[in-house]
């Protein structure tokens, strides 16, 4: 996903839209341009209009985030996507929306790749769908491209009636509105006959 404008006041603001594939940056016009042009980065203190919610999660990610949290981050907010319908964790967005980047190097990339997919890989029963974007930030005008500093999206897709995910410490999370929640025994066991229930439905 990646943002273009849809009200400009004291800070703009963005709406969630496909991305552009690279062969739509037509550099035909100037105006034209600009537009595919933003639609592949995200704007540089630009306001999201969409906000926390049980299928979205924005973190600052500043300082040693990414080496000292994102592991645990990863689990958590994975397993807890992974558990219910799905969702992206963005980083390098604070939790009023507001749009600010991660600094990162070529090395921090590989890093946080690697990060992820190790997380991903501890998870049980098997690690579930996902998918990673590092998309770098531009100017409000579009003029100046940041490409050492990203927006990092981690997207989980929903797991099957069939699944119950855990992470590597055998924990189960569930996204709720505003909050992530652990699993003690019995919700565990409430979620395996909600979902059970739920597959004898289809079956019917």
């Amino acid at each position: 996903m990646a943002f273009t404008p849809s009200v400009v006041s004291k800070q703009q603001k963005y709406t969630i839209t496909p991305a552009k594939r690279d062969e739509d940056l037509s550099e035909a016009s100037s105006s034209n341009s600009r537009v595919s042009y933003r639609s592949m980065y995200y704007i540089s203190g630009g306001l999201l209009d969409t906000r926390e919610n049980r299928n979205v999660e924005f973190k600052a990610a500043q300082g040693s985030y990414i080496y000292d949290i994102l592991p645990s981050a990863v689990e958590k907010y994975g397993c807890a996507f992974a558990n219910g319908e799905g969702g992206t964790l963005y980083l390098g967005i604070k939790d009023n929306g507001v749009i600010m980047g991660v600094y990162v190097t070529a090395k921090d990339e590989e890093h946080i790749l690697r990060t992820i997919q190790k997380a991903f890989d501890k998870f049980l029963p098997r690690p579930p769908c996902h998918s990673v974007r590092l998309i770098p930030l531009c100017s409000p005008n579009g003029s100046r491209v940041f490409f050492s500093y990203k927006v990092i999206e981690i997207s989980v897709k929903a797991g099957t009636l069939e699944d119950i995910f855990e992470t590597s410490d055998h924990k189960v999370f569930i996204k709720r509105d505003g909050s992530i929640e652990l699993q003690n025994a019995l919700q565990i066991k409430d979620l395996a006959i909600t979902k059970y229930k739920q597959m004898l439905g289809q079956r019917l």
